[in-house]
């Protein structure tokens, strides 16, 4: 089980390996960097199968079982790609089944209600609520008065997600772990929209 899960079964933020510091920001480095550099199609498809999981075998009241069950749906669906794209798809794997397992302290049940009742895709939808918050979390950090960044600086970005995240989640009602694994996957898959707008320039 990587960091980013172990995160979720087991939260401690103190100096104890595997949580120290070092760790922490070399799993936010190495998202920001996988993400920036995946192909769209893997991380929708990604998705999908962490979302179709928890809507069906992976369904439980217990954490740790759920967290394992989508884990192994992840792993399922990565050991059918090539070796390279299977690495990476396990690394965002993890990120996402975090931000699934987060996805009650970014939208409430009555925000989810809401959104049923009034749209026909509900999931559209729900993604798009979602990236609306880790945009504005995103944003927050930025702001924050902490070391600032280039835009492509993987490392210096990873730790003011970190630091950001240690200081100021618990102010948003979020953990160390759904601030750092939100605003990674927004932040990577900004850098990635942006590179590839580059190119087609």
């Amino acid at each position: 089980m990587g960091l980013w899960l172990l995160l979720v079964v087991a939260p401690n933020q103190g100096g104890e390996a595997p949580y120290a510091p070092g760790r922490r920001i070399a799993a936010i480095e190495e998202g920001l960097r996988l993400l920036a550099a995946a192909e769209a199609p893997l991380t929708q498809t990604l998705r999908g199968v962490v979302d179709v999981a928890d809507r069906s075998r992976c369904r439980s009241s217990l954490q740790r079982l759920r967290v394992a069950c989508l884990e192994a749906a992840v792993a399922r669906h990565c050991r059918r790609l090539p070796r390279d794209a299977g690495a990476t798809c396990r690394a965002l794997g993890d990120i996402m089944v975090v931000n699934k397992l987060s996805e009650g302290a970014f939208v409430s049940s009555g925000e989810r209600y809401r959104l049923m009742r009034a749209r026909r895709d509900y999931r559209t939808a729900l993604h798009a609520l979602l990236r609306r918050r880790y945009a504005a979390l995103t944003t927050a950090m930025v702001l924050w008065p902490a070391e600032r960044c280039g835009a492509e600086e993987h490392a210096c970005w990873a730790a003011a997600v970190d630091g950001y995240c240690l200081a100021a989640a618990a102010d948003r009602g979020l953990s160390w772990h759904q601030c750092a694994a939100a605003i990674t996957w927004f932040m990577g898959s900004v850098m990635r929209d942006d590179s590839t707008s580059e190119r087609d320039d």
